[in-house]
């Protein structure tokens, strides 16, 4: 070799990530995903200039990947059942996952045997009693229930029910009603019943060995069993930016894979790696084969057969390789959030560490941690803001304060899971369990409940994608930090383009899709009441609805809660924008001194010190310009009075008047209640009326829409009530309805045409219904 003359440069195998980021271009473009797959198109574009001395071969291997891309998104798209009227089927099937419900019963997933026509469809089986414990996934099973599809979200915020089938690639919901026979028709394989035998017994040994606490954590963190946690250690652990650690990924397969090292020796013969191949592969089948766990596990058994042939490997290609075999194995796994998170999470932190490299100073181990967890951060914020809506910005420092106490936890529960057979080492290992589960619950509290923990963050437009594209071209390109910082910016520019309009008009009415409940959030000028705040049919619907909504119109603290009546489908969510502080003041009728329900809400509200104003008939507040006048119920109007009302005719009515505008509210307001109302003397005419009762059979619909002088009504309701007749009155009357159970999330200006704010899909789709009908 020449004096002076370069080293040879490594022979690394044909890339992998290329044809990897083709695929997904293409399976992007098939399902609709424009922006995402014309960035990925640009970048496989501006890869194929710089592969070297052979691009036409590249260019053809790209172009192959990218046609495969679309055939198999195109195949892979499920076809989703609408939420229209169910149907009693009998359908046999194999038995994939199990996994039981926070309020009882089980959901499971069922791939279909029979009927033939629908062979190879999967549902979800939704049971409101626990299966028999010996069912094993794999277990051909036959169930009968009711046939449904899956809603599209009402709100912006909704979890989407309709995209999460699709990821999974589910078909249907088949319900189980309670006390219903689930028939064994054939049992799984020895293979598929060993493995969930020793899941059962792994979990069942650490019941019996250590405490709760411990056995929760112990049981999520090497099983993914993270069901078993406390709601409350999750939540916390979520608003601080921690909650990745739970998730069975490289942390969990590095530190297995260097435990079995330590434990098998020096000894590196073939014997030995094959030995780690089996290790990695068993615990994978043990922790539930979840994309990030095969991604790791993919990844160290690359890293092991590259280390056997003594090869150089390149990172990049071998995660181009792990992309390109989960994308052949499950193309529906594209859409995946954990897969999107694990793997931009990881690409994130090459780039980093490379950037990191490059530079002339020695690097220091805090440094090096602190650009790992900056770089992951980093990298996953366009994801985080798609799918949740919200990023951590103490993420990186929460990391690396949660890092060792986690590595701690898993190390114990790993040790528990050996030590099992020996029984004197359990208390210790529980005892130390114990008290670093303890740590990370405390901490993760304290960071949660600082200020800025989560912010709330609009999803990336077509811009801010094509910009992130171009910043990870010139990333890779080796850009100067000048150039760099100046793509950074646009990006932050472009992506603040898609966020909502800070002012509001003078009165704005939103409406939100709660189903069978109702929660109105009255926006007027600088001053923000909501309505109600409740929902039969989802739980939590304060924290998991509400909250949500008020951040993303950046609403810190509501002026007021109005409570119509004490009814559960009308105050469910109180309690959670009370403890949250986000609630001023409370306005409720004088009802709610005489019933026992509204009686113990006021005697909370007072313990936790929230001023509450209890008003009737003839009363009249002034909020800042925002003037409420109180119509219904007068303040005699308990139950022990001379004129008695029961809790939906003592329902709170009342006018919001804003800048000329005028809004009536008139709670679940029954024949009575109406009757008294319209007897009053007619105020001036209204430009919005919110329907009594959901709508559904309105006494006197006609004499109030007349004394109301509203043209235009709006209704809070799902689809369990019959509207026929309330809309024909609506035709005859001239009066426009809109209803959330059709539009979602209805943005209401007077003047103006109501929005829908939701993402409700009325598409029918019902061919899976349609073929097992009858059966």
């Amino acid at each position: 070799m020449p004096t002076g003359s370069p080293p040879p440069r490594p022979s690394y195998p044909q890339p992998c990530w290329l044809p990897a980021l083709s695929i997904v271009a293409g399976q992007t473009l098939a399902r609709g995903g424009a922006p995402l797959a014309w960035t990925l198109g640009a970048l496989a574009a501006a890869v194929l200039a710089w592969l070297g001395p052979r691009p036409s071969r590249a260019a053809a291997l790209a172009c192959l990947a990218f046609a495969s891309g679309l055939l198999t998104g195109r195949d892979q798209q499920p076809e989703l059942l609408s939420h229209g009227p169910p149907r009693r089927v009998r359908v046999t099937g194999v038995l994939e996952e199990r996994r039981p419900t926070p309020f009882g019963g089980e959901r499971a997933l069922l791939e279909v045997l029979r009927p033939a026509e629908v062979r190879g469809a999967r549902l979800q089986v939704v049971t409101e009693d626990v299966l028999d414990r010996q069912l094993v996934p794999g277990d051909h099973l036959e169930l009968v229930g009711l046939l449904t599809g899956f809603e599209g979200p009402g709100n912006p915020t909704d979890f989407d029910s309709r995209q999460w089938a699709r990821r999974k690639g589910l078909q249907g919901r088949l319900r189980v009603s309670r006390g219903a026979t689930v028939r064994l028709v054939e049992r799984a394989s020895l293979g598929r019943q060993g493995i969930e035998r020793l899941r059962r017994a792994i979990g069942n040994s650490l019941d019996r060995h250590l405490s709760k606490a411990s056995s929760s954590l112990a049981s999520a963190l090497i099983l993914g069993e993270r069901h078993r946690l406390d709601s409350d250690f999750q939540k916390a652990l979520t608003r601080a930016g921690g909650a990745h650690f739970l998730a069975v990924s490289g942390l969990h397969v590095g530190l297995l894979l260097g435990i079995a090292r330590w434990l098998i020796g020096p000894r590196s013969g073939k014997a030995a790696r094959l030995g780690l191949a089996s290790v990695l592969i068993g615990y994978a089948a043990l922790a539930g084969s979840s994309a990030a766990t095969l991604r790791a596990t993919a990844i160290a058994l690359l890293w092991l057969g590259a280390e056997a042939r003594r090869r150089p490997c390149s990172p990049r290609n071998m995660m181009g390789a792990v992309l390109l075999a989960s994308l052949l194995l499950n193309p529906a796994w594209l859409e995946d959030p954990g897969l999107q998170l694990s793997f931009s999470a990881v690409l994130a932190i090459l780039v980093g560490t490379e950037l990191l490299d490059r530079r002339a100073r020695p690097v220091r181990r805090w440094q090096r941690a602190l650009v790992v967890s900056t770089s992951a951060w980093l990298g996953t914020i366009p994801t985080c803001a798609v799918h949740f809506g919200a990023i951590h910005p103490a993420s990186p420092l929460v990391s690396l304060l949660l890092l060792p106490l986690f590595l701690a936890a898993l190390s114990l529960s790993f040790l528990a899971v050996l030590g099992l057979g020996v029984p004197v080492l359990m208390p210790g290992v529980d005892g130390a369990l114990s008290g670093v589960s303890s740590i990370i619950h405390a901490a993760a509290r304290v960071v949660a409940d600082l200020p800025g923990t989560t912010v709330s963050i609009p999803p990336p437009s077509v811009g801010a994608w094509i910009a992130i594209g171009c910043w990870v071209v010139v990333v890779g390109r080796r850009a100067s930090p000048r150039w760099m910082a100046a793509l950074v910016a646009c990006v932050v520019l472009l992506w603040s383009a898609g966020r909502e309009p800070a002012t509001d008009p003078p009165l704005t009415l939103i409406g939100l899709d709660v189903g069978h409940g109702s929660a109105l959030l009255i926006r007027a000028g600088s001053r923000d009441f909501l309505v109600d705040a409740g929902s039969a049919h989802r739980p939590r619907v304060g924290s998991r609805l509400i909250l949500p909504m008020l951040d993303r119109y950046g609403i810190d603290r509501l002026d007021a809660l109005i409570l119509t009546h004490p009814d559960h489908d009308h105050i469910s969510g109180v309690r959670e924008l009370v403890e949250a502080n986000r609630v001023a003041h409370v306005i409720v009728s004088a009802y709610f001194g005489v019933d026992a329900v509204g009686v113990r809400l006021l005697d909370w509200l007072r313990h936790r010190r929230v001023p509450v104003s209890i008003v009737g008939a003839d009363d009249r507040l002034d909020v800042a310009g925002v003037r409420l006048d109180f119509h219904h119920p007068p303040r005699h109007a308990g139950p022990s009075h001379r004129a008695p009302y029961s809790r939906n005719d003592a329902s709170l009515t009342f006018s919001l008047e804003a800048n000329g505008q005028r809004v009536l509210i008139t709670g679940d307001l029954e024949k009575a209640g109406i009757a008294a109302l319209i007897h009053r003397p007619p105020p001036p005419p209204h430009a919005v009326l919110l329907l009594p009762h959901h709508g559904n059979r309105v006494a006197s619909l006609a004499d109030l829409c007349r004394w109301a002088g509203a043209p235009l009504a709006v209704a809070s309701r799902s689809d369990r009530f019959d509207l026929s007749s309330t809309q024909r009155t609506c035709r005859r009357l001239g009066i426009a309805l809109y209803t959330t159970d059709r539009h979602g999330a209805l943005t209401v200006v007077p003047a103006k045409r109501p929005r829908s704010e939701g993402y409700r899909s009325r598409a029918r789709s019902a061919a899976l219904i349609e073929s097992a009908q009858g059966r």
